[in-house]
């Protein structure tokens, strides 16, 4: 069970693939993601898809003990959702 978190950070972004311009640049939004997260408690919500920046973190969320991170995918994202 997650603690009530002592922070929220939001992150969205377009839909679409998309390469930082290098892996040096990637790397530091990774750290200061993992760093945000881990030293303030906080949850991270995304727009809950496979792609572009929201795929970023999650890979990123992915593997970092009690991080707690929440996808929202739009309804249209919801595969199988006829039968929900």
């Amino acid at each position: 069970e997650a603690d009530e978190p002592n922070v929220i950070i939001s992150v969205t972004g377009g839909a679409k693939d998309f390469e930082l311009k290098s892996a040096m640049l990637e790397l530091e939004f990774q750290r200061g993601l993992v760093e945000a997260v881990q030293t303030t408690g906080a949850w991270t919500l995304t727009g809950g898809t496979d792609i572009g920046v929201m795929k970023l973190v999650g890979r990123t969320l992915r593997d970092v003990p009690n991080a707690v991170c929440i996808g929202i995918a739009p309804w249209g994202a919801v595969m199988e959702r006829e039968g929900l």
